[in-house]
């Protein structure tokens, strides 16, 4: 599950829905668009172009033939590595801009 404040353009995605009964492959991606439908964390969906190894499942290729998949926030993460690195920029204290004297 991935609230909207750490969502972004470029993201790297995995599958992660805690409903699906079957275990499956996780499908990957990355995020091209989000759409905001209200103002909570987790109201919005994106949409992620599929890595051609989540394509050779059938369940994905079948439903994504164009490799673009719609996904709710509840079913994907952030791949491990990204969130650490995603963490860590969030956290940098922004700069003083040039001339401006800090008191």
């Amino acid at each position: 599950m991935i609230p909207k404040s750490q969502m972004y353009i470029g993201a790297r995605i995995i599958e992660n829905d805690p409903e699906e009964e079957t275990p499956v492959v996780p499908y990957r991606g990355a995020v091209t668009a989000i759409e905001e439908t209200e103002k909570g964390e987790l109201d919005y969906f994106v949409y992620i172009r599929l890595d051609d190894e989540s394509m050779k499942q059938k369940r994905i290729f079948l439903c994504c033939p164009d490799k673009i998949m719609v996904c709710f926030p509840w079913t994907i993460d952030l791949k491990e590595k990204q969130k650490v690195e995603h963490k860590m920029k969030n956290k940098k204290a922004p700069s003083p801009s040039k001339g401006h004297k800090l008191s």
